[in-house]
């Protein structure tokens, strides 16, 4: 007579392709589902990190906030706690529902794909998509911002790039290795042995792609609400409500010391003063860095010329006088920061022709005020030092004593033309 057939058997809720795991049928229901853990913590890490960075800047004095800043990193865009409503709310909902799709549909492919008894394995690939997720966000956001910046001036946002998109997209990986090590060592200890393949019922097999399709969906959200926020903050930004005004005790005059003759006779062929109309802005923010531009129209019927830095002063809103340190900038398309050592090749000697109608334009940068810094609530700013200021109701985020790079006048580019 044959033997008896030897038939193997599988403990029932075992998992035959990963033997000596953990059933899963007998794990706890909550268990099922603990794969979750990942994007919500790491949603949850983007709110506290903010919050930290946002309590730090409101108390620490500037030197402290300053030398912090690098490390308190955040995804959130910088124009949420300035930009008007509703735009810091849909930015951070748009940057959370980003985060936390791109980690949810990296931590099931993880969570499926590597089995439990390599955990350490689990953990650093989990940690990776916390990273992946942050680096994502902060991505969409800034691509919104090239756009923006396309639109203003032209060329492919190269200088932009290089300027804020790269060091954000690395304060962003600095964010997901601080914040994101707790999210995936909490997801790695709570998961069963492997995620249920029936764990999201009849959609289970397709769930990493339908997450990444909605994480994708979520980043072109993102990426047109940074784009339209950037548009908005040129023109309105949401500043404290007015006080009662006892009259400015230090104000700024309203023409620089001096006659301007000397720059006059330097440069035969000088604009009019009365033929310019020169005005400034505050038009963004990246990465603790603010920026903004002046601008000057030739609004007279004969061509002219312009040259050197725009003329600046600031005052708070009590009126007395803002004193930054200027220091001569070559811009962002020279790709540098002011105090990176490119500014003492800037030449401040180069005229810049205007036709009837043409403007000029000169960049501006610094770095946003640490807590309880008293900022810009006006600007003054004429072509030149002894040209009469035009007063603008421009808040900035700018203090005394900070440094504010201020690049030479420029001709304002055509966008039809512009190469980066």
């Amino acid at each position: 007579m044959p033997p008896d057939p030897v038939v193997a058997t599988i403990p029932s809720g075992g998992d035959p392709v990963h033997p000596g795991s953990s059933p899963a049928r007998t794990a706890a229901p909550w268990r099922r589902l603990a794969w979750l853990t990942l994007p919500v913590l790491t949603a949850a890490a983007v709110l506290l990190a903010d919050a930290l960075r946002t309590w730090a800047a409101g108390s620490l004095v500037a030197a402290s906030w300053h030398s912090l800043d690098p490390w308190l990193p955040t995804v959130l865009p910088a124009r949420v706690g300035w930009a008007v409503a509703p735009w810091p709310a849909l930015l951070t909902t748009a940057t959370l529902a980003t985060v936390v799709l791109v980690t949810a549909a990296l931590a099931l492919v993880v969570l499926r794909a590597v089995a439990e008894r390599r955990r350490v394995l689990r953990f650093l690939l989990l940690w990776l998509a916390a990273v992946v997720g942050g680096v994502v966000a902060v991505g969409a956001t800034q691509l919104g911002d090239v756009l923006h910046v396309i639109d203003l001036f032209g060329g492919r946002g190269g200088s932009w790039i290089r300027t804020f998109t790269l060091p954000a997209l690395v304060a962003a990986v600095r964010w997901g290795l601080v914040w994101g090590l707790v999210p995936a060592l909490l997801t790695t200890l709570l998961v069963p042995a492997r995620v249920p393949p029936d764990v999201l019922g009849p959609w289970s097999r397709r769930a990493p792609v339908l997450l990444l399709l909605a994480a994708v969906v979520a980043g072109l959200w993102l990426t047109s609400t940074a784009r339209s926020a950037s548009v908005s903050t040129m023109t309105e930004v949401a500043t404290p409500e007015p006080t009662a005004d006892p009259g400015p005790s230090d104000p700024p005059p309203t023409v620089a010391p001096g006659d301007g003759s000397a720059a006059a006779n330097a440069l035969p062929g000088r604009c009019d003063e009365a033929d310019l109309v020169t005005t400034a802005a505050h038009t963004d923010a990246a990465t603790g860095r603010r920026f903004g531009v002046a601008t000057t129209t030739n609004t007279g019927d004969a061509t002219c010329l312009v040259v050197g830095l725009p003329d600046l002063a600031f005052a708070d809103e009590d009126g007395d006088a803002v004193v930054p340190v200027v220091e001569p900038w070559g811009g962002f398309s020279d790709g540098g920061v002011p105090g990176d050592g490119v500014l003492e090749q800037v030449d401040l000697g180069v005229p810049v022709t205007l036709e009837p109608g043409a403007s000029a334009t000169a960049e501006l940068t610094w770095r946003g005020s640490g807590a309880g810094a008293i900022t810009v609530e006006k600007v003054l700013v004429a072509p030149w030092p002894g040209a009469q200021r035009t007063v603008v109701d421009e808040w900035m985020d700018l203090e005394t004593g900070a440094i504010l790079g201020v690049a030479p006048w420029r001709a304002a580019p055509d966008p039809a033309s512009a190469v980066d």
